[in-house]
């Protein structure tokens, strides 16, 4: 009998371009691929639209005209630490300020940014986010790609990239803001009004689980400060 042919199994960069040749008339873009890198370049309500996928992360870029500076950290063990030692910004929701490390100025402008839970909304459907940079002339959000590549995943992060930073530029105008800005199911590959909250118990057992990670942090600290 003759031998199976074994199926060759498609690289990042092929699964990656056949997302974007999906998309690529809707945001009238175009790929650029060196060796295992792709890069694509589109336009979506005037904003140009750069995403850069590398290793575990996806990187989203898109320029924007704004008044302030906004850093966002997730929160972790080591970041819980840095926490404690330097300044960073509060907006008044307990969730978003317990989940990120928030930075940036004047401050009374980051905080009007935040305040809108649909803009916090739209920022979180990037999750998990490694970094999340508003400058003066860009945005750049590092995400974790995760399991699923799909064109719809891509197109729906795209809607709310504009979003937020089309918010960035003009802050007022959020309450005018019409579209719902949904959570993306993976599952179901579909968007979904449903919105994602934790459970008293769940939230007690990640807080129990913060604690024990910043106890292993203090005790590898005091062991440095006896050497």
């Amino acid at each position: 009998m003759p031998a199976k042919e074994k199926v060759k199994k498609r690289t990042e960069t092929e699964k990656w371009n056949e997302v974007f040749e999906s998309i690529k008339d809707r945001f009238s873009g175009k790929i650029e691929i060196q060796g295992k890198a792709i890069k694509f370049i589109g336009t979506h309500k005037d904003k140009e639209v750069i995403i850069i996928p590398k290793g575990n992360n996806v990187n989203f870029s898109i320029p924007g005209k704004c008044d302030f500076t906004l850093e966002l950290l997730t929160e972790s063990a080591l970041r819980s630490v840095k926490k404690m030692i330097s300044k960073e910004i509060t907006i008044g929701c307990q969730e978003f300020d317990s989940r990120y490390v928030i930075r940036g100025k004047p401050e009374d402008k980051v905080v009007e940014f935040l305040a809108s839970e649909k803009l916090r909304d739209a920022i979180r459907c990037f999750e998990p986010i490694v970094s999340f940079n508003l400058k003066t002339g860009v945005l750049d959000i590092i995400t974790k790609k995760g399991t699923e590549i799909s064109a719809d995943k891509i197109d729906f992060l795209v809607e709310r990239l504009v979003f937020i930073v089309k918010t960035a530029e003009n802050p007022e105008e959020i309450s005018e803001e019409t579209v719902t800005v949904d959570k993306y199911d993976k599952k179901k590959s579909e968007k979904t009004d449903e919105k994602e909250e934790l459970s008293l118990e769940a939230r007690v057992l990640e807080l129990e689980k913060r604690v024990k990670e910043l106890e292993k942090i203090i005790e590898i600290l005091k062991t440095k400060i006896r050497v």
